[in-house]
């Protein structure tokens, strides 16, 4: 009993300590909307605040939790200290807290304040970029954090508050607590509540996958989703994306090198099997364009590219009449034109969509420092230029992988994802990726419907990708596991049902959408 006093005692302290540093945390939010925020433009957005708030709480919370990790291991060192040295650890224990909860308190309120003054210059938390300086000239850098940001007074301030938080610390630790609990069995239930608390603390989350950074998308405001973000959560994001994929190569000879060419001229002349030579204009060679056409300048047609998440070509063999994996699908192909032989890029989404959209063989370009760049070889280009509307539609979360941030540098004039369709169709349903594909595909269909202009659309769907969640109202079509399917699946029956019914969901939505533009009045001007 006296094991768990103690325990309850410090972790009583404890909370004392983080609801302290939740405020500080808050008043930070509080600050980046006073001071950033377009109030003409926030006014109708009254709720989607306060659910900034509320789900920044939860980040917040993740990361104070994270950082008391060592004092909450300390309180649960109560239960296995021999009962002799009980006292004396107790008097030992306090003494760490106030050297560790004061250095703690200094880097988070450090990070704090940088991240402000960072929001201030870029519009945005911590990204990538921070981590920049290493590959910029980090001197001149200096001097320019120095003369452009007021160095003194931000250390000066977080001086004061570093000397209030040190004696509000010493305040609480030395404060007298008395907890004592006789039974036995509620001893043991405080001190699990207490340990799973801290554990979903920690998580964020109690769902499928804890907090993470595209868990910020909750309005279609740029500005509301990144105040859901802290400056600690935000760095770790970016260093993150900074160590696994910031550094993309684009040591153009080095490339060459590994792939045995001498030159430029030579990798170009392998790949089109015509000799170049140094003078000619390679750019020209490698962007081929078709004839002027000129029924196509007067009648130009909406283009619709969608990019369909896992649409394998051995699914689509495996399809039958006992096996429908097509859905609606497979009543529109004969009017289509089909190419099965093509292979992937990569057999990762994001590297794909990538390769796709800029052509370039290096990626991802969105978690990498050059995600801000436009590239000329983006396929929205060509149609912006000729007077298109161009349109990126997924009912992805527009924080994941931050393709947000590095698609509206592509020439799309309009960007809407989860947050989007969330607020568009109020019943929508959705699952751990984002927003399921018939709302996807019914947002194309009205664009296109609601048009005074030709449209290029990219979309991308969700709704086939693990954990194969799908709208409670779908009725599946025929999915039978046949002797042959058996002998070839790797994981067990019940995924592979899963992930069948999921593939036919995306299909039949797909056949469905085709048929629904072709009886349309834009039908016949328009390409999917």
């Amino acid at each position: 009993m006296k094991r768990t006093g103690y325990f309850l005692k410090f972790s009583i302290k404890i909370f004392i300590i983080y609801l302290v540093q939740l405020i500080v945390f808050q008043l930070f939010r509080l600050s980046v909307l006073i001071y950033f925020g377009n109030f003409n433009e926030l006014a109708e957005l009254k709720l989607d605040i306060l659910k900034a708030f509320w789900v920044g709480y939860k980040f917040d919370t993740s990361v104070i939790f994270y950082g008391l990790i060592p004092v909450f291991l300390f309180t649960l060192i109560f239960f296995v200290v021999p009962q002799r040295s009980l006292t004396v650890y107790a008097r030992k224990v306090p003494l760490f807290f106030k050297v560790y909860l004061k250095i703690i308190f200094f880097i988070l309120f450090f990070i704090l304040i940088a991240d402000f003054y960072f929001f201030q210059f870029f519009q945005s938390h911590f990204n990538q970029l921070v981590f920049g300086i290493k590959n910029d000239d980090t001197w001149a850098v200096l001097v320019s954090v120095w003369t452009d940001f007021p160095v003194i007074k931000i250390l000066i301030i977080i001086a004061i508050f570093n000397i209030a938080y040190g004696k509000f610390i010493n305040r609480i630790l030395n404060k007298p607590i008395y907890i004592s609990i006789e039974n036995k069995v509620k001893n043991i239930a405080i001190v699990l509540l207490i340990l799973i608390g801290f554990l979903v603390g920690m998580r964020g989350s109690l769902g499928t996958f804890p907090l993470r950074g595209d868990d910020t998308s909750i309005s279609t405001n740029i500005f509301v989703n990144r105040l859901v973000f802290n400056g600690v959560f935000a760095l770790k994001n970016a260093y993150g994306m900074a160590k696994d994929f910031n550094e993309v190569d684009v040591d153009i000879n080095k490339m060459l090198k590994q792939n045995g060419f001498e030159n430029v001229e030579s990798a170009i002349s392998a790949y089109t099997n015509t000799n170049y030579s140094k003078g000619d204009d390679l750019k020209k060679e490698l962007i081929k364009t078709t004839a002027v056409n000129k029924f196509l300048i007067d009648n130009p047609p909406n283009v619709v590219f969608v990019l369909m998440e896992s649409m394998s070509r051995h699914y689509m063999d495996l399809h039958s009449e006992k096996t429908n994996l097509l859905g609606k699908l497979e009543g529109q192909l004969n009017d289509c034109y089909v190419f099965k032989n093509f292979l992937s890029a990569t057999n990762v989404t994001i590297q794909s969509l990538e390769d796709i959209l800029t052509g370039s063989p290096r990626t991802p370009i969105s978690q990498s420092k050059f995600f801000s760049i436009s590239l000329e070889t983006s396929v929205a280009k060509p149609f912006k230029d000729n007077n298109y509307n161009t349109s990126f539609i997924s009912g992805a979360k527009l924080g994941w992988r931050n393709i947000g941030n590095f698609i509206s540098n592509q020439y799309f004039d309009e960007i809407r994802g989860y947050s989007y369709l969330i607020e568009k169709y109020k019943n929508a349903e959705y699952f751990e990726w984002g927003v399921h594909d018939e709302y996807l595909f019914n947002d194309i269909f009205d664009k296109l419907s609601n048009s005074n202009k030709p449209e290029f659309i990219f979309a991308l769907t969700v709704s086939n990708h693990t954990p194969f969640y799908l709208p409670e109202d779908y009725k599946p079509i025929n999915i039978e596991l046949t002797d042959k399917i058996k002998q070839k699946i790797r994981v067990s029956k019940t995924i592979a049902k899963k992930n069948f019914i999921s593939y036919q969901y995306a299909n039949n939505l797909l056949g469905e959408f085709i048929e629904k533009v072709k009886n349309s009045p834009f039908g016949d001007n328009t390409i999917i």
